[in-house]
């Protein structure tokens, strides 16, 4: 079972949503949206790994965005 938290799924979803990661993991993602408890469970037992990747990947994203524009601020104050 993933050690992501719900906001952190929810933002995973989101991303798989929008299809970069294919279309069987977006209605993957619509489906975990949309299913009960319990098979959220089985969708988060099935692809906890694929779920924990993406989430490293968007944090990753993040970490890259911030120190651009770090970097840019600098350029402009300079």
């Amino acid at each position: 079972m993933t050690d992501l938290d719900s906001s952190q799924l929810f933002e995973v979803m989101q991303r798989l949503k929008t299809g970069q990661h294919g279309s069987f993991m977006a209605h993957i993602a619509e489906a975990y949206l949309v299913a009960d408890w319990k098979n959220q469970a089985k969708l988060l037992d099935a692809f906890d790994d694929t779920f924990e990747e993406i989430y490293r990947d968007i944090r990753r994203v993040k970490r890259t965005l911030v120190k651009e524009s770090a970097m840019f601020k600098a350029q402009v104050i300079a």
